[in-house]
């Protein structure tokens, strides 16, 4: 582990400059830009009840279409890796990043072949009308996927009417037309192992033409298509090697086309050159909208080499680090927390050159990683690992020429994955968790010199003429289960202020859009004086009530702007993150009034997160059965749970009344006709106990029980009395004797743990739980006491 403080050695420097924009972006609402997405619907189209087609454009210009499927919208986000460079010794590599904004370009050498209705003029173009192919940025990453490599792409928009008005005022416009529309490479000459390597984003949902009205696709009609061609002899003949169609969805059904439709996604493809090596070629990517449907695609990274695989994964979105303890402690390999018997979702980010990916998950059977799942994406889930450490996966990247291991474990495969509870100890301190990466990525304080702070105190007009920050955030995406959070800690890497002054948090929930819930879900604040520290500063907010963090959530912290607060520095991470996975907010003060900025949008070049840290918990809950039935002659049953927190947290759901929370509490909870009761054991053993009055019908109740991050649910059951129990059970032979102690109800030679059960002269059970009983809970009257095979009678 490591302290962190300024004089260790292994802390990466403590300061870091930072620029900010040169002008200001404009004032935007309180919305979480990354969740955001500014997109223009063009038109729409109800292609059946509940199901929207739409034709879009984004906030990078492409044009394309999604669904809308019953209220959901398609194609969410894509974050890839980033690529920049050719593989070393690459015969040919095309990237497209000489883009610099032209409107109709393409790299030099290349060139195209268009279907006459589809040729655009210099006119068309400067009204984003052109569906040929051409240089462009690449998609925003929501409706439009990140190519992985650089910044650019060659895209094609598919058919549609169009229209514009030209310099005169006069309207133009044209028609939809089917496309067959050629983008040709220069001349190659194919080296002894070359292949060919590309990226290609696709709706695989819309490749083939879907018959709305029978709910499947019409696989003899093809709506687009991508095909790989190869000429040499000049273009005057062309041989097709591939196919998109044939080779992506031929293979898939109708339902995982159809939950494709209208997402644009990459993936890198490899056509093989075998019959070409050692001979000189021409490469045609051919766009083909036949029937003028089908959707917008895009090519990248055409390459023409004997390239190596490189396996790479990051972490699923919403995956929580250990971080630092509340004593400034850190371990120094990579932990993260994930919730227990919750499937996670792994994604590989391979490079382009990658064919087949392949996951070794570790088996808790085996104890080995012998789990082995073929494909990009994978979902494993694993059981409470009871502060044990599961193996990061180990992702094979190959292709023909080799093959490449990847673990966030790095090459040993350090560190690990704690499955449910909470992450152990560090020197009997608490670990907390975050989003920010400090065993990989480090620490900083970002700031602008002079002791003005990119995340707090900062000298008058360093962000501009009446502009100054008033808080700062972090956004934290929604955990793949609820994670209970009692403390929040804010690491500071400057701070002075007077003892009075208040620091507060403000922890929002956040919709899909990015909206804030309308108030703060929790709040909590801390004086100067409670936040001490040399070099390095924790504040630790409390919360008064656990806060059950279960979708996207944002983390406030104001005060800082006030005269008694002189210096006051948060930490971030030092490496940054790649554009796609920024987590760092601030809140400005513009003219008099508050306006919320992405830190990659207020600063150059910066993608971050914030030391805020959590102090949460994936709590976990089973029972030992599924189905149970009271015990005839005492009317309970106890049974046997696994949980990381006591049963005196838990609660039942009430799900007929809104899914209301009854807390199990110590004389037992009434739910309908049971009483249920918490039970925590004198070795610390978890239980739940069921009881009920005696019942002269059969009856049955499903119970959910919940404690902070899971629901369980047991199906109590219930047989009609036929025999004599209660009063009319009491047997003068099989009579035991009591004895009190002040209000103390002892049944003499019996356990202290041995089940007793006290029945009202009604034959009504009133008491159900250990021996040596409180009597204060009865009121006046006749008992009778039932302990085993032995009854009782007292008055009182």
């Amino acid at each position: 582990m490591m302290l962190l403080s300024l004089s260790s050695a292994v802390v990466v420097s403590a300061t870091v400059p930072v620029t900010p924009i040169e002008s200001h972006p404009e004032l935007r609402s309180t919305q979480i830009s990354n969740l955001s997405v500014e997109r223009t619907v063009l038109s729409e189209k109800e292609m059946a009840p509940g199901i929207v087609q739409r034709v879009v454009r984004d906030r990078e210009g492409h044009i394309y279409k999604d669904m809308v499927k019953h209220g959901k919208v398609s194609a969410g986000r894509q974050n890839i890796r980033k690529v920049f460079k050719a593989p070393a010794n690459a015969t040919f590599y095309e990237g497209f990043e000489g883009h610099a904004g032209e409107l109709d370009w393409l790299p030099e050498g290349w060139t195209e072949i268009n279907t006459p209705e589809n040729k655009p003029t210099l006119e068309m173009c400067s009204h984003n009308i052109n569906n040929s192919w051409s240089g462009q940025d690449t998609g925003d990453g929501y409706w439009t996927a990140i190519t992985t490599d650089g910044v650019k792409e060659c895209w094609i928009h598919f058919t549609y009417n169009w229209s514009y008005k030209n310099s005169e005022g006069e309207k133009v416009e044209g028609a939809k037309a089917p496309q067959d529309e050629w983008l040709i490479t220069p001349e190659i000459t194919v080296g002894a192992n070359d292949d060919l390597f590309f990226l290609a984003e696709a709706d695989l949902g819309s490749v083939y033409d879907y018959n709305w009205s029978a709910y499947m696709y019409e696989r003899d009609r093809i709506d687009t298509d991508l095909e790989v061609h190869v000429t040499t002899d000049g273009g005057d003949t062309w041989t097709c090697l591939w196919k998109l169609s044939e080779k992506e969805c031929a293979g898939k059904t109708d339902a995982e086309l159809y939950d494709l439709m209208g997402e644009l996604q990459y993936a890198s493809y490899c056509v093989p050159l075998t019959d070409y090596r050692g001979k000189k070629v021409k490469i045609a990517f051919r766009y083909l909208t036949p029937f003028a449907g089908g959707n917008s695609m895009a090519v990248d990274a055409v390459t023409v080499a004997a390239p190596q695989p490189e396996a790479f994964y990051t972490l699923t979105e919403g995956s929580l680090l250990a971080g630092i303890s509340d004593g400034l402690h850190s371990n120094t390999e990579p932990y993260i927390l994930i919730p227990a018997d919750k499937e996670i979702n792994w994604s590989a980010s391979s490079n382009v050159y990658t064919e087949t990916n392949s996951w070794a998950f570790y088996s808790e059977a085996s104890g080995e990683m012998t789990d082995i799942v073929e494909g990009n994406t994978a979902k494993v889930s694993y059981g409470w690992s009871h502060g044990g450490v599961i193996p990061y996966p180990v992702l094979t990247a190959s292709n023909i020429n080799g093959s490449h291991k990847y673990s966030f474990g790095g090459e040993e495969n350090k560190g690990g994955m704690y499955v449910g509870g909470r992450i152990p100890n560090l020197a009997d301190e608490t670990v907390y968790l975050g989003n920010y990466d400090y065993v990989n990525k480090g620490l900083a304080v970002p700031n602008f010199g002079n002791g003005s702070y990119c995340f707090g105190t900062s000298a008058t007009g360093t962000w501009g003429n009446n502009i100054k920050q008033t808080a700062i955030g972090n956004l934290f995406y929604a955990p793949a289960a609820p994670l209970t959070v009692t403390d929040v800690m804010l690491t500071l890497g400057e701070f002075d202020a007077d003892d009075d002054a208040v620091i507060s948090l403000e922890i929002y929930n956040v919709d899909s859009d990015g909206r804030f819930s309308a108030q703060p879900v929790a709040t909590s604040s801390v004086t100067g004086k409670e936040i001490t520290g040399f070099g390095f500063y924790n504040a630790i907010f409390h919360l008064a009530t656990p806060y059950e963090m279960s979708g996207h959530t944002f983390v406030m912290i104001k005060g800082f702007d006030s005269e008694k607060v002189r210096e006051f520095a948060a930490c971030a991470q030092s490496e940054h993150n790649d554009a796609a996975h920024n987590y760092a907010y601030m809140m400005f003060e513009i003219n008099g009034e508050e306006v919320l900025y992405s830190a990659s949008d207020a600063l150059v070049n910066y993608s971050s997160a914030l030391y805020i840290s959590l102090n949460g918990t994936y709590h976990v809950l089973s029972l030992s059965e599924e189905i149970v039935t009271l015990d005839e002659t005492t009317n309970m049953v106890e049974v046997a749970a696994n949980a990381t927190n006591s049963p005196e947290n838990w609660w039942v759901v009430d799900t007929a009344n809104d899914n209301a929370r009854l807390p199990l509490v110590a004389e037992g909870t009434t739910f309908d006709w049971l009483t249920i009761t918490p039970v925590t054991g004198a070795d610390g053993a978890y239980a739940v106990r069921f009881s009920a009055a005696r019942s002269s019908v059969q009856r049955s109740k499903t119970v959910s029980l919940g404690n902070g991050g899971t629901e369980v649910r047991i199906r109590v059951k219930q047989s009609a009395t036929t025999d004599t129990s209660g009063i009319d059970g009491v047997n003068d032979e099989d009579g035991c004797t009591l004895s009190f102690d002040g209000d103390i109800l002892t049944v003499c030679g019996m356990a202290d743990d041995e089940t007793v059960c006290i029945y009202d002269a009604y034959g009504r059970m009133v008491y159900a739980g250990v021996n040596n009983v409180d009597t204060r809970i009865l009121g006046k009257g006749i008992y009778i006491v039932r302990c085993g095979a032995y009854t009782a009678k007292f008055a009182k």
